[in-house]
């Protein structure tokens, strides 16, 4: 049975009371790490949602490998304003390998930063045998000014497969509202984000 890593207020609910042991066993708006895109979206739908998040002024060979799919405002989202997924660019089943859920908070990091630390108190007992990676501040890579930053709070499971929460402070020059992302990665997406970003 899927576990839905949860929090009261708004972003995932637990079935049962088990600590973390695998990733596919946790959903955002359903979907989990290891479906299929197709389960969930149409292809037309799929190659509509489709943008170059992490590549555009990029040369590197690596990007390539995935794409990116960001859906907004469906109907059947009870949580999230925005999901985005990741999948391999020639996998015709579109399996995914990282799921993200996103939830604006416009002109109100504070209630960002209340909602992190919601989801982290109400997540503790899934995560407490969990390996908790970066936990802080740091710049955002895709604001070239500096001035934007997130707030993450990172965990591993023994695989290499992570759970992420963050909040993003977006300056008035990126045009994005502070929003908050819950994370399920797969270990392969997360290595190759890292050598995109190196």
């Amino acid at each position: 049975m899927k576990k839905l890593l949860a929090i009261l207020i708004l972003i995932f609910t637990l079935q049962t009371p088990s600590q973390a042991d695998d990733i596919r066993d946790f959903q955002i708006e359903g979907m989990s790490i290891g479906d299929s895109a197709l389960e969930y979206f149409d292809l037309e739908q799929i190659n509509n949602a489709k943008g170059d998040i992490y590549c555009r002024n990029s040369n590197k060979l690596e990007c390539a490998n995935f794409y990116s799919a960001t859906f907004w405002d469906l109907p059947k989202f009870e949580i999230y304003d925005a999901v985005r997924y990741h999948a391999k660019n020639k996998d015709r089943k579109h399996i995914i390998y990282s799921i993200n859920g996103q939830i604006f908070f416009p002109d109100n990091f504070e209630g960002c930063l209340n909602k992190k630390d919601s989801i982290l108190r109400e997540s503790s007992e899934i995560v407490k045998d969990l390996k908790k990676g970066f936990d802080g501040t740091i710049k955002h890579k895709a604001d070239k000014s500096g001035k934007s930053f997130g707030v993450s709070t990172e965990y591993y499971f023994p695989n290499g497969d992570s759970f992420t929460v963050a909040c993003y402070n977006w300056s008035k020059e990126m045009g994005h509202p502070h929003t908050l992302h819950a994370d399920l990665s797969e270990k392969d997406f997360t290595n190759w984000l890292n050598k995109i970003y190196k």
